[in-house]
C-alpha cells in the first residue's frame, strides 16, 4: 500500500506514503503548502517550490494514539535440569515437637542379679528399732543413732 487517505481534514496533507518514490509518482507536481508523511524515513516531505521537489524536512510526524494490547503468548516448554551442585544449602528450621505417645506394654522382668558379698560380723550391740514415716520416694531417710538417741527428726525410733 503506497499511500493512506488524509483522515486529518487539512487539504495540503496529502496523507502517507510508503516511499519518497510513491510520494512523486503520486503527485509528481506540488504546490506551496503541500505535504505528506513518509513511511521509510518517518518523516514529513513538503513541496518546494524553489526546486519543484518534494523535500524531506526531517521532521518526524506526530505520535499516534496507544495501539490495543496484544495477547498473552503461550508458556514456554521447560528448560533443562541444571548441573549437579556440591553446595550444601542451609539448615531448615527445627519442627516442632510432636503429641507424646501411648503407653508401651510393660516389658519382660529381668533375670535375678548377683549375690552380694557377705558383710563382715559385728560386734556392735543395737539399741532399738526404727521405723520410718512414709516418705515420697524422692527422700530418703537415714536415722543415725547416737548415745541412744535418733537425730533425725523424719524417724520415730523405738
Amino acid at each position: 500500500m503506497a499511500y493512506l487517505a488524509n483522515a486529518l481534514g487539512d487539504p495540503n496533507n496529502l496523507g502517507c506514503f510508503a516511499t519518497p518514490e510513491a510520494l512523486a509518482a503520486a503527485y509528481p507536481i506540488g504546490a506551496d503548502g503541500y505535504f505528506a508523511m513518509v513511511g521509510t524515513t518517518d518523516t514529513i516531505w513538503a513541496w518546494d517550490s524553489d526546486t519543484s521537489a518534494w523535500a524531506d524536512t526531517a521532521v518526524a510526524g506526530p505520535q499516534g494514539p496507544t495501539g490495543y494490547t496484544g495477547y498473552t503468548g503461550y508458556t514456554g516448554y521447560t528448560g533443562d535440569s541444571g548441573a549437579d551442585s556440591d553446595v550444601t544449602g542451609p539448615t531448615g528450621p527445627t519442627g516442632y515437637t510432636g503429641p507424646i505417645g501411648p503407653v508401651g506394654d510393660t516389658g519382660d522382668t529381668g533375670p535375678t542379679g548377683y549375690t552380694g558379698y557377705t558383710g563382715a560380723d559385728s560386734d556392735v550391740t543395737g539399741v532399738g528399732m526404727l521405723v520410718p514415716l512414709p516418705l515420697p520416694p524422692a527422700i530418703s531417710c537415714i536415722a543415725v543413732f547416737l548415745a541412744s538417741r535418733c537425730i533425725c527428726s523424719s524417724c520415730i525410733c523405738l
